[in-house]
């Protein structure tokens, strides 16, 4: 499982740190700005008030990140007509769930 890793994709960032640095802190201080405009203290936030600061967090990320792509690699289910109960567990999927897409992609193949 480690040596599936991509340690210098994971270690070496592909934009500059200078980059980095850039978008986190605008993205702080828009976060801020926001915060202050909306004259929200710490203490006075609903569910509602989270929610949206986790939204901006995800957003935050994303900017923050470029162009993260994350794509694992593909995982088989069914390997010479056998079903691989290992790879059904790490994806969490049972037998059922199997079946299901396997009618799924069945149904979709013949054309209906």
């Amino acid at each position: 499982m480690i040596a599936q890793i991509d340690w210098h994709g994971l270690l070496v960032p592909t934009v500059s740190l200078l980059e980095l640095v850039l978008r986190g802190s605008a993205m702080y201080l828009g976060i801020l700005v926001l915060m202050r405009i909306l004259r929200r203290e710490a203490g006075a936030l609903s569910t509602t008030d989270l929610l949206v600061v986790v939204l901006v967090a995800d957003a935050a990320q994303n900017a923050m990140a470029s162009e993260y792509q994350l794509h694992p690699a593909p995982l088989l289910l069914v390997k010479n007509g056998r079903v691989q109960r290992r790879n059904l567990r790490s994806e969490m999927l049972t037998m059922n769930d199997l079946k299901e897409q396997l009618r799924e992609q069945a149904w979709r193949r013949s054309g209906r």
